[in-house]
């Protein structure tokens, strides 16, 4: 039998060897007429997909263009009733009879123009004074007499914010189930608003637009979608209709934006600078869904409709390769380097160049004429070095690449901004090993920037990236500057080349990765606080273009050369110091480096180095700070505060290991210990704690925005013998800022296990007044940098007005920091129901707690 198996196993190897090249011959054939078959059928799957896409854009331009006409008209009447003579004279003398002409004119507007609904003058202060209503047989219908009032309108407030040539829209909405959309105009007199007129417009003749579609298309379907809902027209009921189905609205949206069954043109509100739109009306997408299984199954392409025919050639290509990949392996090998390349990197993100073996180039994919700049005949047969290199920094300076090299490396674009890539060189090799081609791969550099103590083990080879984009710059004391900006949510690319267009020549600008951006330049020092603010005012104009997002975030760090700032290397250093100095400043938008930062990372770093011996022998405990009510003479609650004694550091601050412990991965163990440590030492009083006594416990970042975390933090406290009432979790504005939406979704689930939430240090971050009216949460408390000069140095002006508007937002107050009798009295007196500080107790531990606050209390 061994002898059988041996014969068989010989007589293949040489039928192999004698039919190699025919064989090969006959499976590279079959292979050719399988991408023959596979191109026939992409190109008419293409060409289907297109064409339905083509028409789609072709046709939301034409609805876009007819929407944006009607709505110009509709401006166009509102602006006639403005201007009429008759609300002139009205308003020069408001007389009985010209209150009547005024009045009369409006009815003939009305009926003049069948698409408004409802027509009111309102005073101001939001009282309806006259109306004029069309019924539904479409006769007019007046009354003076018991209108009603829209002051409790959510817009109302902004109505007096609405300049004289401003005109409010509302958002699409349904009225006695017809579209509408409300325009409100401000009427001035004397330089300030007498009154307001209002209209609601039908928009039916707007949106009857999608009938004609509905009704000439086959395979496309039009409407409209904001965040809230989705119109459309149905042709088996004959008439618009409205989902408001979320699930459907996400579904549709994700189509859209991954642009694969459904395409859509937004319908622009603010592009009109005398319109004046709410922020929290979502903008509105005239979309397309496209049927293309429809549009398919209906066309005449045989590879398309009876896909399995390719199979039975993908089936015999495997095959094929199978029994010959052992053979032309080495050979292919490269090929399939540069195919994969050739066919794939249309979508990669990588920047991929194809050169000769002269280094002239051949190709380039999508991805480099975005990001550099150039047109294909630009570029072609140049050398990289001509196109992008940079002088000093490109590793071959005219000579031959060798196989496999990586390294980081310097570009310049077209525009002169620096990007720093990692790039690595493979080779194509023709028939008997010939070089033909090379291939460039630019990808985003590895470099680490984030953490000074990883930065430290790697400082050389860091170090040389940098030194070859400052080869030969000198370095002037008080000029030399290097700044570094971090920033998110951006296009780093987009954003660059706009501060490049905006600022003057004297910075070198260059991208270290999507995330960081590098300033070089010489820089006098007293001109140094203009440049700073120069950069930061070109990020808050790049927040409001047109497809920005308003909620970037970012830091900005400063070295200059000085005495002991002399070398490139000190600039780099100070930067990146700056930069891990600011994870315990995360207050500061820039940071200037000072030679102190060292020794506080130092000790930032000593702190990291005993985190795991602090939590293994549960070296930290909890104190608590009393809180007390402002005009009563009885408590409120405490705040939780963690404290730490280490065996080697003594005494740890937690204005120092808070932040460490933030920037660490004992981040998870954090809010988990603290709610662990609090419920442990409030057990024993569980049943003696007041019915309205309150624990607030502080929550990180990292804690706030993980469901699971929070679940399971809300969890520890719902199992616990303490009721889950007794709690409140703060949170700074930071953690709120750049979501509102997931906020409100997390403040919910807290109050829904009947938990509060409080905003914590409130004042010293950078939200804005509408950020804070749209969160659900219970309590403020006003930071203690807005008390403690009180009244010494401050009048109190700015704290009375923070507690004045949290109260004008319906929250309740509580002010840190209070450490004197006269602070204390100046909170009563502006009506603050909650006070915290040093003046009521210093933190004190559980059993100070307990025998002051509960026990004596519970007798």
């Amino acid at each position: 039998m061994i002898g059988l198996f041996n014969r068989f196993f010989i007589n293949l190897k040489r039928t192999i060897r004698f039919f190699g090249y025919y064989f090969l011959i006959v499976v590279l054939l079959m292979l050719f007429l399988n991408l023959i078959l596979f191109n026939i059928r992409n190109t008419q799957n293409d060409v289907i997909t297109n064409n339905l896409k083509t028409t789609a854009q072709h046709e939301l331009n034409n609805i876009n263009l007819y929407i944006e006409t009607k709505l110009a008209a509709i401006h166009e009447d509102v602006h006639l009733v403005l201007n009429a003579n008759e609300l002139s004279d009205y308003l020069a003398d408001s007389s009985p009879a010209n209150l009547f002409e005024y009045q009369a004119m409006l009815y003939r507007v009305m009926t003049s123009k069948a698409y408004l609904m409802n027509t009111y003058m309102i005073d101001i202060n939001g009282d309806i004074t006259y109306r004029i209503k069309r019924k539904l047989d479409g006769s007019l219908e007046t009354s003076t007499d018991n209108l009603g009032s829209i002051q409790s309108e959510s817009f109302f407030t902004m109505l007096s914010m609405l300049d004289e040539d401003k005109l409010f829209i509302s958002e699409l909405h349904l009225h006695n189930n017809a579209p509408v959309i409300t325009l409100i105009k401000p009427i001035y007199k004397d330089n300030h608003i007498d009154s307001y007129l209002y209209f609601d417009a039908d928009t039916q003749t707007l949106l009857g637009i999608l009938k004609q579609y509905a009704e000439e298309t086959e395979y496309l379907s039009f409407g409209l979608v904001n965040d809230h809902s989705i119109w459309s027209y149905d042709s088996t009921l004959e008439r618009l209709r409205i989902s408001t189905d979320s699930d459907r609205i996400i579904s549709l949206q994700q189509a859209i934006e991954e642009r694969n069954s459904a395409i859509a043109l937004t319908f622009d509100f603010y592009k009109s600078s005398d319109h004046f739109v709410p922020e929290e009306v979502s903008d509105i997408n005239i979309y397309v869904q496209i049927n293309r299984d429809l549009a398919i199954a209906d066309s005449s392409y045989i590879l398309l409709r009876y896909q399995w025919l390719i199979l039975v050639y993908n089936l015999i290509a495997m095959v094929a390769l199978g029994y010959i990949t052992t053979t032309i392996r080495k050979r292919s090998e490269d090929r399939l380097v540069i195919n994969a390349n050739m066919y794939l990197t249309k979508d990669n993100q990588d920047t991929v160049i194809i050169t000769d073996y002269h280094q002239g180039i051949e190709y380039t994919n999508d991805m480099f004429l975005k990001i550099y700049g150039y047109e294909n005949t630009d570029i072609r047969q140049k050398t990289i070095n001509e196109i992008i290199g940079v002088d000093h920094v490109h590793p071959f300076e005219g000579k031959q690449p060798k196989p496999g090299f990586e390294s980081f490396v310097w570009t310049k674009t077209d525009v002169d901004i620096y990007l720093l890539n990692h790039l690595k060189i493979n080779v194509d090799n023709a028939f008997r090993e010939k070089q033909k081609h090379y291939i460039y791969v630019y990808s985003e550099p590895k470099i680490e920037l984030d953490r000074y103590r990883i930065y430290l083990t790697r400082k050389e080879s860091t170090l040389i990236v940098f030194r070859d984009f400052l080869v030969n710059q000198p370095v002037i004391k008080h000029e030399t500057t290097i700044m570094l900006l971090r920033i998110d949510s951006v296009n780093i690319l987009n954003f660059v080349k706009f501060l490049n267009l905006h600022l003057n020549d004297d910075c070198m600008i260059a991208i270290i990765n999507r995330n960081y951006v590098m300033f070089f330049g010489q820089i006098q020092k007293n001109k140094l606080p203009q440049k700073i603010e120069q950069i930061e005012l070109l990020i808050e104009r790049y927040r409001y273009l047109p497809l920005s997002n308003r909620y970037i975030s970012y830091l900005f760090v400063i070295a200059q050369a000085s005495d002991k700032v002399n070398s490139l290397d000190d600039l780099l250093d100070g930067v990146l110091i700056g930069l891990e100095y600011a994870r315990f400043q995360p207050q500061y938008k820039h940071i200037i480096y000072q030679s102190n930062m060292r020794q506080h990372i130092e000790r930032g770093n000593a702190i990291f180095n005993q985190l795991e011996h602090g939590f293994i022998n549960h070296e930290f405990y909890m104190n608590y700070q009393p809180q007390k009510h402002a005009s009563k003479d009885r408590f409120f609650g405490c705040e939780a505060l963690l404290r730490w004694h280490n065996e080697a550091l003594g005494d740890v601050s937690p204005f120092e290991f808070i932040s460490v412990i933030e920037n660490s991965f004992y981040v998870s163990k954090l809010s988990i210990y603290v709610v662990e440590k609090v419920i442990e030492d409030f057990t024993p009083y569980a049943k003696k704690l007041p019915k309205d006594f309150k624990i607030s416990i502080n929550l990180t970042s990292f804690d706030f925005n993980d469901k699971n975390m929070m679940e399971r933090l809300m969890n520890l406290i719902i199992e616990s013998p303490i009721d889950q009432h007794h709690f409140i979790f703060e949170i700074t504005e930071s953690q709120y800022i750049d979501n509102i939406k997931k906020t409100n979704r997390i403040v919910e689930k807290i109050h829904d296990n009947q938990m509060l939430v409080a905003i914590d240090d409130f004042g010293t971050g950078y939200s804005s007044i509408s950020s804070l009216k749209s969160i659900d949460i219970d309590l403020v408390k006003i930071d203690r940098a807005f008390v403690k000069d009180i009244p010494d140095t401050d009048d109190g002006q700015m704290l009375k007005t923070m507690i004045d508007l949290v109260h004008g937002l319906n929250k309740t107050v509580i002010v840190e920091g209070t450490e004197t009798a006269t602070q204390v009295d100046f909170c009563i007196s502006h009506h603050c129901e909650y006070i915290q500080g040093y003046f009521i107790s210093k933190p004190v531990d559980i059993q100070t707690i307990a025998n002051k606050f509960l026990v004596s209390k519970s007798k």
